[in-house]
This record gives structure tokens, sequence and C-alpha cells, in this order.
């Protein structure tokens, strides 16, 4: 698979967050260089309105501060304004990632169970979170990295991290097949909320892989070329030569040819 940008978010506005995104729970506001929480509540959440183009998507963003005992991730596979079932993946500064299927409007668990891997580093403030979700249903897969390098998964590598059902707690409730919104959450108090900056986010892009789509250019480019040339060289029907030198200098090569023989 291939993967293009959508989004691209700096949140250098000063105020409220930016125009293209929705408060779903909570109140945030931007500073002109990060965006943060603006309430007292728990469990917040803004997701953008663009709708991305594909299923299979990803979100990478920059954790500005990132306080100790933070709860704090990115959403994916969020429907529209109805804010229904959607995945969230959130970092824990105690050492551990999370997943959730969340409710409607809320951050209740549709799962029995939400799954959790341990890892062996925390998140600080500039560290950068990237979540890739793809397939459906039991197919369903998480890819984590904390610092990748590039803009996109093409360029990321391995992931540090899979989610999957070889090795989720529980089977979600409900799986989010649906929805193509992404977003940010914030589970803490304000004082304990991580700030958020550089977000990108996209979807898997149409035509094959990067290099899948590279060859084609090179051939269609070529094919194009060789049709120009043959077009420009080819002469009117009216111009050929007349039938009976072609038959005389057929005649001529096949005697030659004979005489070789």
């Amino acid at each position: 698979m291939s993967y293009a940008t959508e989004i691209t978010e700096t949140f250098s506005s000063a105020g409220s967050p930016p125009t293209n995104w929705t408060e779903r729970n909570g109140s945030y506001t931007c500073d002109g260089t990060n965006l943060a929480v603006d309430d007292s509540t728990t469990n917040r959440c803004i997701t953008h309105d663009t709708e991305l183009s594909h299923l299979n998507h990803w979100v990478k963003v920059e954790l500005d501060t990132y306080p100790l005992n933070s709860y704090d991730g990115v959403v994916l596979r969020s429907p529209d304004a109805t804010y229904g079932p959607r995945y969230m993946i959130r970092v824990d500064n105690t050492e551990y990632y999370e997943m959730r299927v969340c409710g409607n409007g809320s951050n209740s668990h549709l799962c029995s169970t939400f799954h959790e891997i341990t890892v062996d580093q925390n998140y600080s403030a500039g560290d950068y979170l990237a979540v890739l979700v793809t397939g459906t249903g039991a197919s369903t897969e998480f890819k984590i990295w904390k610092n990748p390098s590039g803009a996109d998964p093409d360029d990321w590598g391995e992931a540090d991290y899979t989610i999957n059902s070889t090795n989720w707690d529980g089977a979600p409730g409900t799986y989010c097949d649906t929805g193509k919104y992404v977003g940010l959450y914030n589970g803490s108090a304000k004082s304990a909320c991580c700030d958020w900056d550089n977000f990108t986010a996209g979807a898997e892009a149409a035509g094959g892989t990067a290099y899948e789509r590279s060859i084609a250019g090179i051939m269609g480019a070529l094919a194009g070329g060789l049709d120009r040339s043959f077009t420009a060289k080819r002469k009117p029907l009216g111009s050929l030569a007349e039938p009976s030198g072609v038959i005389s200098r057929a005649a001529s090569l096949s005697r030659k040819m004979q005489g070789e023989i």
C-alpha cells in the first residue's frame, strides 16, 4: 500500500481552535503555536472536519508538552457529527499504549477489555506519536511509531508496535468499519494534559504502491512520447511511393537473397 497526506495543521491561530476542527467533548484553545485543552473536564475529544479518502488511514502528531501521568492520544475511524463509535490509541507516561473502542459522544468502552502494550520508553515533550489503522472487523490492525522519520507510512519503516487480533486483550464488541474522520483526545485533568502541534493525517492512495505509480508514470510518458514521434514521422497515404516501385524493390531484394543461398 501507499499513502498520501490529506490534512496538515500547525495550530498557528490564536484563541479558538482552527475553523476546520470540531470540539466533540470539552473545549480547546490555541495560543498561536499549539492546541491545548481549555476546561476542567476529562475525556475531551476534537476532530478535523475533513473526511479522509480511505478507511486505511493514519495520524502523526507532536506532543508539544507531555506532563507526567498524561493519558492522551489520537482518534481514528470516527464517523461524522454523530461522533459515534471510534478507535482511540492513547499513550500513558507510565509506559503503555492503550487501544479503546469508544461509544457515542463519550469515552465509554464498547469492548469488555481494552488493549495495553507495555513499552520500554516514555514520551516527552517534542516526541511524535504516529498510528496507522488498516483492515476491518477482526482483521483490523493498528501500527504505532514513536518519532518516525518522514512524512507518512511509506517512509516510516517497520512499526515499533502492532495491535491486532493476535494480541489484543479482548475482541471489541463493536468494530469501527465506516468512519474516516480523525482527531485528538485528552483524558486527564487540565494540568496533566499534553498540548498538541504539527498534526498530519492521510489515507491509502489509489493506484498501488509509490513504486508502482512511479513505473506507471514512466511508462505513460514513454508511450506518449512514442506516439507523438510516430505521428510526426508518419506520412499521409497519398505520399507513399507508387505500388509498382515498391514491388520492383521487393523483387530485386528477393533475387539477391536467392543468389546468396
